[in-house]
């Protein structure tokens, strides 16, 4: 359960009865800071972590919900965001990396691979992993108070 401060009535336990209360409403509260504060995070991440956009699928998938590929799973107490893998296949090696790999002929020629280029159904040479799913303290603090807005306003 997070850890907020600074609500001005009520005790420590009465406190967190409502915020429990509250985080049980999936689609609710905790989808309200995906939308304000992680989704503009991962974007934030994306960018500085140097992944060039190029058709924009994969930077729609893990930044914008709804989007093609995007998955976001709420349930009482929690929300899960990331990207699929089944709907945007080379997210996965983007996003954990990958070694150098043979690539199997396709028809006697390479699949294409890359932007508008083969690599002749012979070699890929790897790629280093982009780190984009991670928190930092001023994200949490972000998250914190708008979660303590939430509540805020839920009470009045």
């Amino acid at each position: 359960m997070p850890t907020l401060t600074g609500f001005d009535s009520g005790s420590g336990i009465e406190q967190l009865d409502r915020l429990s209360d509250s985080l049980q409403r999936p689609g609710d509260i905790l989808g309200k800071v995906a939308d304000a504060v992680i989704f503009p995070m991962l974007a934030r991440n994306y960018v500085a972590s140097g992944l060039k956009q190029r058709s924009g699928r994969l930077f729609n998938g893990i930044t914008k919900r709804g989007a093609p590929g995007n998955y976001v799973r709420e349930s009482p107490g929690e929300i899960t965001v990331g990207v699929s893998y089944e709907q945007i296949p080379y997210a996965q090696s983007i996003l954990e990396g990958a070694q150098a790999h043979d690539i199997p002929n396709a028809f006697g020629r390479g699949p294409r691979f890359g932007i508008g280029g083969r690599f002749n159904g012979k070699f890929h040479p790897g790629n280093k992993k982009y780190r984009v799913y991670y928190w930092t303290a001023e994200d949490m603090n972000m998250a914190q108070e708008e979660l303590r807005r939430l509540m805020m306003e839920r009470r009045n």
